[in-house]
């Protein structure tokens, strides 16, 4: 094996470790710490895989890029599930008007008169 193959192994053995340990914590105080950086630890799988990418180290671009969206499916699942949306109403809470002065030529009168009825909160002129 050339230096370059286990190179690459290595760092694929240590970034596999790394995002095992992110995902299933163990209660090592030390390793517990370093799941706070999930996210960074995430970010900085992404940059490896792009960096391998345009060095050409195809082990490391795919252990890397395949252990970063992994990470990033674990964060998507464990954020937070208490979240609501807003609810759905019934009535509009805000009215908004986009209206396009180029279509109306000469009958600025009723343009006018159109505008004055409007019951809208915002209106949003575009030429």
């Amino acid at each position: 094996m050339t230096t370059r193959i286990v190179v690459q192994n290595v760092l694929s053995l240590l970034i596999i470790v790394l995002t095992l340990i992110c995902i299933f914590t163990p209660d090592v105080l030390f390793l517990k710490q370093i799941t706070s950086y999930t996210l960074y630890i995430m970010l900085g799988l992404l940059g490896v895989g792009l960096l391998s990418f345009v060095f050409n180290h195809q082990r490391l671009m795919m252990f890397s890029l395949l252990c970063c969206m992994a990470l990033n499916l674990y964060l998507k699942e464990s954020s937070n599930k208490q979240m609501r949306l807003a609810a759905v109403t019934a009535n509009p809470s805000i009215r908004i008007s986009h209206i396009s002065l180029g279509n109306a030529e000469n009958d600025y009168e009723a343009v006018i008169d159109y505008l004055l009825g409007i019951d809208a909160d915002f209106l949003s002129f575009r030429n």
